[in-house]
Order: structure tokens, then C-alpha cells, then sequence
């Protein structure tokens, strides 16, 4: 982790002051956007709330795309996904539009400090807004910026989840983020994760401040993530992005029929269109029961082939090419799988091997069912003990040759 700034040496404060509703000092903290305004436009601008309880605001986002909204990573959505939802309206208290959430993904560098503190989120229905527009060159020193979000607020508690806005001048500019300076607001709890807006255009993403909400604030810029993180990302979960057989998420995602969970890794679901015949289907897909479907294992499952990480559902691509799970012992592996031992500390989840017997009353092997450890073992002791007692019967009959021959 980077060594903090001196200005951030109540750091765990500042977080949960800018981010955090619910561990927040409401002691301490001032007005939701800091001398601003209540706001009843930008439509794009919504609250990240709790799914039990509507009403409480964990953080801010702006939709930035048809189906995704992005926030800060310190909100805490990623691997919580179905804790949260995303609230369109001007006051979480009142009419608006809840969204719940399919997926979110934090910047691959963020490490709870400013520098990549951003969320995508993934929505699980087409939003009531368009997206809003994103900047893709740096915001120059002193210029002004529109801050929007719905964020707590000491002097009126009732307030609280109410869209409001205000503006902030720019003070700093570094590689990956910008410090705000109260011109004449500042954001608070509650609008971590809000919009930093320039001449209508996303320019950075509110991170954190000090616990007062009167001194500065620090945002994560927009442009210095836009090509390596926001777009790409943005293109691989679009609506109709998806052809038959590629990776989706939902439904609406594939080109034609539908996104289906392979039956062997919950974590793989791929877009599996009508079919009659195998040809109808993308290459290694079958047709099965009139649908497109991949036979198991499902590319990206544990067993399957692969050449890097990312081609396996949960990033593991052992040497020989092959997705994989570390385990402690065999009951944390998929049936017709056992707990290996690869060398040093390594144990992974390995297939069974398959053994052949030769069928009866033919000539051709035919395979059998995945053999456990145990039946393999028994199946080569068999194999040895044939083999030790034909040997035997072959000696004893040799010797009984040599003792005829000798009494001739």
C-alpha cells in the first residue's frame, strides 16, 4: 500500500466520513454536498442503497453506459452485490426506481487509497436515464467542477438521501486523481462514489476527504481510466455484445437466445441460442435438447483446457493446460475430482483418471466411468494379481516339463 499523504493521516476517518453511511460520525460530518443545493436534474446520478432497507444510502454513482454505473471500490459492492441496489429519483425517500445489481468490478490496482478507487456496476434491468456523458482529457488546475450526490447531513437529518449539488474548484492534479477545494462546497458522507461534473461531462469520481467536509476532497480522474478500464469493460457486458457461445451475464447480453449456467461451474454462464442440428451451433457446441450447449466439461470449469488464467472461471490455469482449484482434501473438489499433490505446497483439484477394460466378448476397449483413487487402486491390484498367478501356473508347468524330462 502507498505510504499515505500527510494530509491523510486520519485516513480511516476520511473513508468512512466521504464513503460509508452506516459507520459514519454523524457528529462530525456537515451538509450533504457541503453549501450546495437540493438538485431535481441529472437523471444519471443515483444512490447505491442497501436492498433490506431502500432508504439508506450506502453511496453515489453516475450511469455511465446503458447498463453500467460506476461508483467508488471503497463502497464495498464488489463480492456484495445482492446486499445493494441502485435507486434512480431525486430522493431515495420518495417515487424512484430500484435496480438491482448483477455484478461489480473494482479497478485491478485499487488498494483503499485514491489512486483507482472505482467500481463498475453491472445492472440487472435497462435503467430509467440515459448514461451520462464521460471526459476523456484531464481537468486543468482551478477549474470549476459540479459535484452531485446524496449524501447525510448533521444540521438536517431528514434530508438525508436527497439529491443535491455544489462546486468545487480544482486545487491538485496527480497521474490517477484530483483534490477539490470548497468553491463554495465540498462533498460528504453518503456522496462517495457522485460525479465530479465538467462542462457536462464525467470528469473524476468523489474518494474521500476530511472527516469535517470542509477542508478538501479527493477524486479518482475519469480520463486516466477511461481506455484501460471503464471501456473495455463497458463493451464486454453491453446489451447484444455476446454471440452465440461467448461468456455472458444476462439474458439481453447475447445476440440470440438466452445466457445459460453451464451445469459444472456455477460461475460460468455462456449464450446458447435454438438449435436441430449441431452445425446450427458455434464451434465445440453441441445440439442438445434444442439448445446450443457446450459438453463437460464447460470451457472455463474446473477440468477444462486452457492457456492463461483468465480462460478459467475462477483464475487458475495450471501448467499442463488444464483449470484448476487449490484444496485442502478431496470433499473440497467437484465430483470425479480428487486433491492433488503438484509438488511443494501446491494441491489442486485433478480429474480421475480413466480406466479402460476390454470389452466382453470383444476386441475393443471401452472406457469407463471416472474411477476414484480407491477403485483405481483396487483395478491395478487386480491387474497385479493376475498377472503374479499366471506367472505361477507358467513356472509350475515349466518345472513339471523339466521332471518329465529328466525321468525320460
Amino acid at each position: 500500500m502507498r505510504a499515505p499523504h500527510a494530509r491523510f493521516v486520519v485516513a480511516s476517518a476520511l473513508l468512512i466520513a466521504i464513503g460509508c453511511s452506516s459507520d459514519r460520525d454523524t457528529g462530525s460530518v456537515g451538509s450533504p454536498i457541503v453549501n450546495g443545493s437540493t438538485a431535481d436534474g441529472d437523471p444519471q446520478v443515483v444512490a447505491i442503497v442497501l436492498s433490506s432497507d431502500r432508504s439508506t444510502v450506502r453511496c453515489s454513482g453516475t450511469l455511465i453506459s446503458e447498463r453500467v454505473v460506476i461508483t467508488a471500490a471503497h463502497c464495498g459492492v464488489a463480492g456484495r452485490e445482492s446486499s445493494f441496489g441502485v435507486f434512480f429519483g431525486n430522493d431515495v425517500k420518495a417515487a424512484g426506481a430500484f435496480v438491482p445489481i448483477l455484478e461489480a468490478r473494482h479497478h485491478p490496482e485499487y488498494d483503499e487509497t485514491a489512486a483507482h478507487d472505482l467500481s463498475l456496476v453491472l445492472l440487472g434491468a435497462a435503467p430509467p436515464a440515459a448514461p451520462a456523458p464521460m471526459r476523456a482529457e484531464a481537468t486543468a488546475v482551478s477549474s470549476s467542477l459540479r459535484l452531485v450526490g446524496f449524501g447525510t447531513t448533521e444540521a438536517m437529518k431528514d434530508l438525508w438521501g436527497r439529491k443535491r449539488e455544489g462546486t468545487s474548484v480544482v486545487s491538485e492534479l496527480a497521474s490517477t486523481s484530483l483534490v477539490l477545494r470548497a468553491s463554495p462546497s465540498l462533498p460528504c458522507s453518503g456522496d462517495s462514489g457522485g460525479p465530479a461534473f465538467f462542462d457536462g461531462a464525467l470528469a473524476a469520481v468523489i474518494s474521500r476527504g476530511d472527516a469535517a467536509c470542509s477542508d478538501y476532497a479527493r477524486a479518482t480522474r475519469i480520463d486516466a481510466h477511461l481506455e484501460s478500464f471503464i471501456k473495455p469493460y463497458v463493451a464486454a457486458t453491453a446489451p447484444r455484445s455476446a454471440t452465440n457461445g461467448a461468456r455472458c451475464i444476462y439474458d439481453d447480453q447475447c445476440v440470440a437466445g438466452s445466457c445459460l449456467r453451464s451445469a459444472d461451474e456455477p460461475l460460468v454462464r455462456y449464450c446458447s441460442g435454438p438449435c436441430a442440428l449441431d452445425a446450427q451451433c458455434a464451434p465445440g457446441m453441441r445440439c442438445d435438447g434444442g439448445s446450443c450447449r457446450y459438453p463437460l466439461p464447460t470451457p472455463g470449469a474446473i477440468g477444462s483446457r486452457c492457456a492463461r488464467d483468465s480462460d478459467c472461471a475462477r483464475g487458475l490455469c495450471l501448467d499442463d493446460g488444464v483449470c484448476s482449484v487449490r484444496c485442502v482434501d478431496s470433499t473440497t473438489c467437484p465430483e470425479n475430482f480428487s486433491c492433488t499433490h503438484r509438488g511443494g505446497i501446491d494441491f489442486f483439484c485433478i480429474a480421475n483418471p480413466k480406466v479402460t477394460v476390454r470389452a466382453a466378448g470383444g476386441g475393443c476397449s471401452t472406457p469407463r466411468a471416472s474411477a476414484t483413487p480407491a477403485n483405481a487402486g483396487a483395478f491395478l491390484a487386480g491387474v497385479i494379481a493376475l498377472a503374479m498367478t499366471r506367472r505361477a501356473r507358467r513356472a509350475a508347468r515349466r518345472l513339471t516339463r523339466e521332471s518329465r524330462n529328466r525321468r525320460e
